[in-house]
């Protein structure tokens, strides 16, 4: 009984209880982790997802490691995407609100609506003849903004007007980012084209139609702010 040897193996034992003690606690604390984030992606991803918490729930029971760690990276990475673009609808709800109360037609639904081709174009109420387009902002890229002038399918062109564009659109574009930066949704300006620099874009309307296409024949630089 109180042979080196009985020692020995005893010691052997609690390392190995140790161990397998760390073992559990560490399955136990991501079991958890993935049963929290499978709520969490329950609450926020839609149907595109059902088979990756399909994969987390089979893995939550039978209560795989291994399985476990690949549905929880899984779970991570489409949280993670979903919560960029939840973060860009946001910021491109908020501009379009900013954009409405400095003048430009937002039609319903427009705020609430995430488009995925991204371009989005607005005719300023007090100037119809001009207007903006939004585009990129769509799962976390950035936003654009450029002036565009409505003419009739085959107008020429007209230096006169599209100065008189840009410049109203720097003036409402000084406004609009004011009333974001009372929103605390400041926007950072990484490029902004003078007056004159660039061609504004020719918006073509088409008779009878609400829709406005841009025109698919631009030429050159565009000016975006």
């Amino acid at each position: 009984p109180q042979s080196v040897a009985r020692k020995m193996r005893v010691d052997s034992l609690l390392l190995e209880v140790a161990r397998a003690l760390e073992q559990r606690r560490e399955r136990d604390r991501r079991l958890a982790e993935l049963e929290q984030a499978l709520s969490e992606a329950r609450s926020l991803l839609g149907p595109a997802h059902a088979g990756v918490m399909a994969e987390a729930e089979g893995a939550l029971a039978r209560a795989d490691v291994t399985a476990v760690m690949a549905a929880q990276a899984a779970l991570s990475s489409a949280l993670d995407d979903q919560r960029k673009s939840d973060a860009a609808a946001a910021r491109r709800r908020t501009l379009l609100s900013a954009l409405a109360e400095t003048g430009y037609e937002v039609r319903e639904g427009m705020e609430t609506d995430t488009p995925t081709a991204g371009n989005v174009v607005l005719r300023r109420a007090a100037h119809p003849e001009m207007g903006v387009e939004i585009s990129g902002g769509v799962a976390g890229a950035r936003l654009q903004l450029r002036p565009v002038r409505f003419a009739s399918a085959g107008a020429s062109g007209d230096t006169s007007k599209d100065r008189d564009v840009e410049t109203i659109w720097c003036s409402d574009f000084a406004i609009m980012h004011d009333r974001l930066r009372r929103l605390d949704a400041d926007m950072d300006i990484e490029r902004a084209t003078p007056v004159g620099a660039a061609p504004v874009t020719v918006v073509q309307e088409e008779p009878h139609r609400d829709t406005r296409q841009v025109d698919a024949t631009r030429k050159g630089q565009q000016r975006r702010h």
